[in-house]
Order: structure tokens, then sequence, then C-alpha cells
């Protein structure tokens, strides 16, 4: 009955949209009065009503030239202080009146993405809207058949979306195809731009362009019947405050990608809040902790003007006593955290080369990530493909490096391809240049600069936990104090080669040696339960809890319901917070669970076996798993 009902539905609109040139307008509440065209004929749409219980918008601000290029000719941007925007919005339609057609009793999720524009010939203000993307349940696949029936140039899909508690503020996320395009961890606080408000929602009329930019409709609605009632700003908050993919996944087309890139700073600790270009939209990438030990850095002094060269147009050097300087440092990092992602034995040695710099315009202060290079083990494999899928501008490699003992000091080498790249024998001294030091050391923003020079990002670390251990100075001595090819190796193409020919760096002050340096996120420590990052979860090893009901091999529940209310996230933190792992699970053809089951399933055809074991067939809530590689967790969850 219910398919039936749901056909019956669908075919309906569809024969309503036929009739005519009119646009049923049923992502925004009121009558949808429309003109194609420049044709002042109204089409008498079907009356419509929405409610949206509660909506939530980000505004995120663009040039109005970027904008542009979607627009057509007979559009423009409307803007806002010399800035163009894009609103994002998610809200839950919980009552939705087509009178005569869909019953009242239609609600869905939605995530709305808008344009505010205007005509270029007469001023009128109003919006595009860019896609409309509705939730899988009845209501939702309707709203989503009859959008792309009749939304002129909208782009209509699904998605996953959700709204929670957290502690005193809200989370709210988005998700599509597995992707998490949005969520916002906020607080409500009273508006303090009213102005902007106004100016962004108090808009009547809706433009509709075809994708060919070709055909232009205009619709209208009565001022008295859009209404908002209990208005407020959001003030991101949290260890993950902000996180955007929405335009590199859906907008990348249009280069709109840099509105919202998520930076996972797998290299640098800390939680990374970033802002792209001027927006201040923030995004946090994964929590990550990182202990180095030690860490060796030698320092060479350059001309500003020869670093200039890859540093484009909206960062510049920031100098010492007239010099700017590049940072080689050689360490091995016996401790990387990335929470519910990679374990705490993650360990490799490692040579990172950063430009110190800062913002043109504000003065930043803060450092650029040439390259990073890791060694050829397990662990330094992962790191330097996370390092080529998430480290922007960066150059990501293999290297071959040790420090060894030498009379009464040591000697630390780097080699890539063959080449000696840098070896230094040096003592311990104490720390002559203490000014520079301090100089070099105490940054905690973070930029990433993509090769082309045009997209800049930004990423911070808390001041309080990025500390160094035991420092000295190094001072080279014996025969061979100081050898490098780094840079004619690696930055030849910008002149610099000639600073592996400069004089020993490290016989002006400009080398250091850390016994230890700790970047971390945040002070709540997650405990990964992914021992070994080759042998994944071990399932022989897992189900010890209790009583092995449907058999041995790593239990994963449906509903996280289930595993907050079973106890199964221990005990909580000191904060009254809990964690529990999302995970990706390769199920394949499940068998029923047995406690007979020791790690080898039943054949269900020769010589293939199931792959899986649950506790019901026909609806299963638990899954239990065998294999190792059947199970990667993708998310860890923090909740009270």
């Amino acid at each position: 009955m219910g398919s039936r009902f749901s056909l019956c539905i669908t075919l309906l609109l569809q024969c309503l949209v036929v009739q005519g040139v009119r646009t049923v307008d049923t992502l925004e509440g009121g009558v949808a009065r429309n003109s194609l065209a420049n044709s002042e004929a109204l089409s008498s749409g079907m009356t419509v009503r929405e409610t949206e219980t509660p909506l939530v918008s980000v505004h995120f601000p663009m040039d109005p030239e970027d904008m542009q290029k979607m627009l057509g000719d007979r559009l423009e941007p409307d803007v806002y202080e010399g800035k163009a925007y894009i609103q994002v919005s998610q809200f839950y339609i919980s009552k939705l009146e087509m009178f005569g057609v869909l019953p009242s009793l239609m609600s869905a999720w939605c995530m709305r993405i808008s344009a505010y524009v205007k005509m270029k010939d007469s001023g009128e203000k109003g919006y595009v809207i860019l896609s409309a993307d509705f939730d899988s349940s009845i209501s939702g696949s309707i709203m989503t058949n009859g959008c792309k029936k009749s939304q002129l140039g909208t782009a209509c899909g699904t998605i996953a979306a959700n709204q929670t508690q957290e502690g005193d503020g809200q989370v709210f996320t988005v998700v599509q195809d597995k992707t998490l395009l949005l969520r916002l961890s906020a607080q409500q606080v009273p508006v303090s731009n009213e102005a902007f408000f106004n100016w962004a929602n108090q808009r009547y009329v809706r433009f509709q362009l075809s994708e060919d930019k070709k055909e232009l409709r205009r619709g209208t609605q009565p001022t008295e019947e859009k209404t908002w009632e209990g208005n407020y700003e959001l003030k991101s908050f949290g260890a993950m405050p902000f996180i955007s993919e929405v335009f590199q996944t859906k907008y990348a087309g249009y280069g709109w990608g840099k509105l919202g890139v998520r930076t996972v700073d797998t290299l640098e600790g800390g939680v990374a809040r970033n802002s792209l270009a001027n927006s201040e939209a923030l995004s946090s990438g994964m929590t990550v902790r990182e202990t180095e030990t030690p860490l060796v850095s030698v320092h060479f002094p350059m001309d500003p003007e020869d670093m200039q060269k890859m540093l484009g147009d909206r960062l510049e050097p920031d100098v010492y006593e007239g010099k700017a300087y590049i940072q080689v440092s050689q360490f091995y990092i016996s401790k990387l955290e990335m929470f519910g992602v990679l374990p705490s034995l993650m360990s490799a040695w490692c040579m990172r080369i950063s430009a110190y710099v800062k913002m043109k315009d504000s003065g930043e202060k803060g450092y650029v990530i040439l390259s990073a290079d890791f060694d050829s083990s397990i662990s330094g494999s992962i790191m330097t493909n996370g390092c080529k899928k998430s480290q922007l501008g960066t150059a990501c490699g293999t290297i071959a490096a040790n420090q060894t003992q030498e009379g009464d000091g040591q000697v630390f080498t780097v080699v890539q391809d063959k080449t000696l790249l840098l070896r230094l024998s040096a003592q311990q001294v104490p720390v002559s240049n203490e000014a520079f030091f301090n100089w070099a050391n105490q940054r905690y923003v973070r930029f990433q600069l993509s090769e082309d020079k045009k997209e800049l990002r930004r990423g911070t670390q808390p001041t309080e936990e990025k500390t160094w251990e035991g420092n000295y100075e190094l001072k080279s001595f014996g025969a061979m104090p100081f050898i490098s090819e780094v840079f004619q190796t690696k930055y030849a193409g910008y002149g610099w080669g000639k600073l592996d020919a400069t004089s020993d760096p490290c016989q002006k002050g400009l080398c250091f040696f850390s016994k230890k340096e700790k970047m971390r996120a945040c002070t709540a420590h997650a405990r990964s339960i992914v021992s070994n990052t080759v042998a994944g979860f071990q399932p022989l090893a897992s189900g010890t809890r209790g009583a092995n009901v449907w058999g041995s091999g790593t239990y994963f529940a449906r509903d996280a319901k289930y595993v907050a209310d079973g106890g199964f996230c221990g005990q909580p933190a000191a904060d009254g917070t809990r964690q529990m792992l999302v995970c990706l699970l390769m199920t394949g053809v499940p068998c029923l669970g047995d406690p007979d089951h020791k790690g080898v399933l039943p054949f269900r055809n020769k010589p293939h076996r199931y792959n899986c074991s649950v506790d019901s067939l026909s609806s299963p809530e638990i899954f239990i798993v065998q294999h190792p590689g059947s199970a990667l967790p993708a998310y860890l969850i923090t909740f009270a």
C-alpha cells in the first residue's frame, strides 16, 4: 500500500508540472508566482506552505567574480561590503502543505545551497537555489523526485542529516555518499550582526537559472508569509568546531573548492582550525599528537627576495636581522596518535624543510612546510602516503636517516636516492642565541600554499601544547663537520643551490638540538583500539568482554544507541564524555552467528565460506567479522 501511495503521489506531481511553464517552489514556503524570461504574465503555481524547524544557515564569503562564473549574463552577485555570499542551510521540513496534492504530514531533512544575486538591468534582489538535497525517508524521496522534475537548474539529491545536543551546544551534520559535507558544533548567542542577517534573509524573489544559463525564471513570495522566529547567531566551539567539504565536493568545477577545504595536519600536531583566503569559516581536521625525539634543526639564512620567489602574493618572508631563514630539521617521530585511525605505535624518521613567513596584510607570523620526507618503514610509508593526500603544496618523499655517536659528539645523516643530503657532526653546548631560538620556534600558525600559489590555507596550534625539552645548541666539529646537498638537490629551480655552499650555519649559532618536542591538540587522550596498523582489528582476540554469544570475532552494532546503552564505551572521561568508533564494514554474505564459530565460518558453497555472521538474518543488528581487513575505522565520535 505504501509503495502504491508513493507512486501515485509521484505521478500526480509529474502531471501537474507538465501543465504550462509554471514553477512549483517546493523548497521555499509561500505562494510561487512565477514569470519566465521578461514576461510579466504570472503563472499561478501550486500553493505551497513550508515550515522549517529549526533552520541553520552558514554564509561563505567569496569574490564576486568567482560567483559570476555560474550566473550567466542577466544576473550578477548581490554584494555585502564587497563580498558575494553563498548560503548553506540545513533544516528539517516539519510541515509541507501542497493543498489538494500532498498531505500535511510530509516531513524531511534538507540541505540547501543558495547564492544571493540581483538582476543586472533592474537591480532587483533575490536568490538562486543551486542545490537541494533531502533525506532518504519516503517523504524525502518524494521531495527529491519532485525537485528533479520541477526545479530549473537546481541539483537535487539525497543526504543524511542530523542535529544533536553536545554539552551546552549543538552539533549539526550532513553526510552525502559517505562524505561528511558539513559538521558544525556551535552554541547560540544573540545576533551581533543584525544588518547582515536582514540583508541575507529579507529576499522575496527567487530566480531559477537553467544549466546553460539561457533560461531565467522569476518567482515571488508575499513578504507577510515569510517569517522567522527565535533567531540566534551560532558560535563554533569544541575540538572539531567546523568541517566543510561542501564546495570541493559539489562545485570544484567552478573553482569554489577553496571555500570549504578541510586540512588534516598529519605533520603538525593540533586541531587544524583553518580559514581559506579571507573567509572566516573555520574547518577542523583530525586530532593529531606527535612526539619527536630527538629533533635537530639547521637554519640557513638567505636574502628575502630569493625566498619571495616561491611565496606568491599573500605571504612574505619573516626576517631576523635582515635575513630570511629556511629550517632543515631531522627527527624521529617516536609517537604519533591519530585518534580512531592510526595507532599510537606509529614511528618513523623524517626530514622536514620549512620557511619562516608572515602574512603581508596582517603580519601574522608562521611557517610553510616545503617538503616532508619519511623513512621506508611500514609506518614511514603510511605517513608518506598520508602526506601526499592531505598536505597542500608540500613535497612528500622517502629518505634514509640516522643519528649515531661519534666520540664526544653525534653524527646526523640524511640520504635520498643515494644522495647524501645532509651530514652534521656536532657537539651539544648551551644555547648562546636564545633570541633567535625563540623567534624561530615560537610559531603556532602553519600556512599551506598550493604549487601554483593561488590557494592558501591556515592552521593553528594551541600555544600551551607545543613544547620543547632539553634544548641545546649544536657546534660542528671533526674532519667532516658539515655537508649539505639539500638545496641544489631539491630547490635548484628557485636558484637556492647556493645555500649549500654557504659557510657552516652551526658555527653561527643557527643549529639546535631538542631531546623531545611535543605537539598536541587537546588534553583528552583517546586510546586506540587498533593495536597494529597492518594487522588492524584482531578478531580472535576480540569478543572477550563477555560471553561470545554469536561466536568469536569483532562485534559491531548497527545502532549507536546499542553501543552507548550497553556500556561498551567504557567509563566516562573526567568531563563526562565517552567515545565510540564509526567503522566501515565489508560484510559480504552473512550467516547466522553461533557460539561454536571459532574464527572460521561455515561453507556457503565450497570452496567459498560466509564472510561474516549476524544475530538475525532477517533484521541484523549485530555484525561479527572474523577477518582483520573487514573493518576500517572511519570516525571517532565523542559524546556526552
